[in-house]
């Protein structure tokens, strides 16, 4: 591009005239001449939507945030016990099969299946949720689903861990859920 005498270049040139042109009738205040103002027309002032009443507001309540639990992590859970859980060597008590069950039939199951299990003192459960290899390679529903829902009230204060069975117990397609103790109240003996 062509550069003007000041070093411009052809478009840094056009913007700088028109900037010139523009702000050739500005003067500083406080100094030099001073232009008449011209009177404001009224402009109607825009209509405002209508107010709503404001909301009832609930007082807050402090979120806990439970540690989130996954296959093969349990916050809380020694590594011992944990690896126990995962060769197979705390056999389950109990089976649930959600095999080929769609998502809210499992979903309706699965709660009363480990409430059950817990309130009967039993220690380790099987859900088996099958591996779901759907059309090329898809990820099944239920063993996706089950994980986030044994995080979720009523069952994450029940669990105390769990991870995926071994292969003699499902493999992938299965987790085994150790469950806590429920410990008898003092105030009962």
């Amino acid at each position: 591009m062509k550069s003007d005498r000041n070093g411009h270049s052809g478009a840094d040139a056009d913007d700088l005239s028109a900037w010139q042109r523009y702000t050739r009738d500005v003067r500083r205040l406080g100094g030099g001449a001073r232009t008449q103002a011209q009177p404001l027309q009224s402009v109607a002032p825009a209509p405002q939507p209508p107010q709503l009443p404001p909301r009832p507001t609930a007082p807050a309540v402090p979120t806990v945030v439970a540690e989130q639990k996954a296959p093969g992590v349990a916050p809380g859970l020694d590594r011992r016990t944990l690896a126990n859980l995962r060769r197979g060597r705390i056999p389950p008590q109990a089976t649930i099969d959600l095999h080929g069950m769609t998502q809210a039939a499992a979903h309706r199951v699965l709660s009363p299946f480990v409430v059950r299990a817990q309130a009967e003192g039993k220690r380790c459960v099987l859900v088996i949720t099958g591996k779901g290899y759907g059309t090329e390679g898809a990820i099944g529903v239920l063993k996706t689903a089950v994980p986030r829902w044994l995080n979720e009230p009523p069952l994450a204060g029940r669990i105390l861990g769990f991870c995926h069975a071994p292969p003699a117990l499902g493999g992938e397609g299965a987790l085994l859920i150790l469950l806590r103790r429920i410990r008898p109240r003092t105030d009962e003996i």
